[in-house]
């Protein structure tokens, strides 16, 4: 069983294709296709994936982002032919996100939170799953009165992603010999 994946990728970085193939019979002689995926981006989003299987069948997922690139719509539509258009009309599923996006969570760069998230199967929604974060000072999910907390410290939580704690500064020193009157810092720097 000699199965062989190719990734190919585009000018801009990005993986355009991949391709999975099984060579078999006396010395590997012949081949077969057993998937394909192609992968379409604008700038750096993914909008469109198509997988065709080894009777080279396609299915389609596209996919929309907001304005935050946040991954607003997901589409996935069923076996069609090479490049058909998949449309909420069409789509099997739809999956749609929703992002916190006032000005308290951006203006404190917090991205990428979603709100809620919902599925629907033939226009019938299949499942939802709503989420809520830490509200402001007085107790309300308005996003004008969040405030970033400032009590978070290395004893109780990860300060890595706390905005409000000083950035870390890494030294690094070279291991040198120690020479008349030298020492180490803390750090393990030489020092006079």
């Amino acid at each position: 069983f000699n199965v062989e994946t190719k990734n190919l990728v585009g000018a801009n970085g990005m993986l355009k294709e991949t391709t999975v193939t099984q060579w078999y019979g006396p010395n590997l002689l012949y081949s077969k296709l057993l998937s394909k995926s192609k992968y379409t981006w604008t700038n750096r989003n993914l909008t469109r994936l198509e997988v065709s299987n080894d009777s080279l069948l396609v299915k389609a997922t596209e996919f929309e982002y907001d304005e935050y690139n946040n991954q607003k719509k997901a589409r996935e539509c069923g076996y069609a032919a090479a490049g058909a258009t998949c449309t909420d009309a069409n789509a099997l599923r739809i999956t749609e996100t929703s992002y916190e996006t006032g000005a308290g969570w951006v203006n404190a760069n917090l991205l990428g939170l979603a709100k809620s998230v919902q599925t629907k199967v033939g226009g019938s929604v299949v499942s939802k799953t709503l989420l809520e974060y830490d509200h402001g000072a007085d107790g309300t999910a308005d996003d004008a009165t969040t405030t970033r907390r400032d009590d978070i410290d290395v004893n109780t939580h990860s300060t890595f992603y706390n905005p409000a704690h000083p950035q870390w500064t890494e030294i690094i020193c070279p291991m040198e010999p120690l020479g008349q009157d030298q020492h180490r810092d803390q750090y393990g720097c030489v020092t006079i």
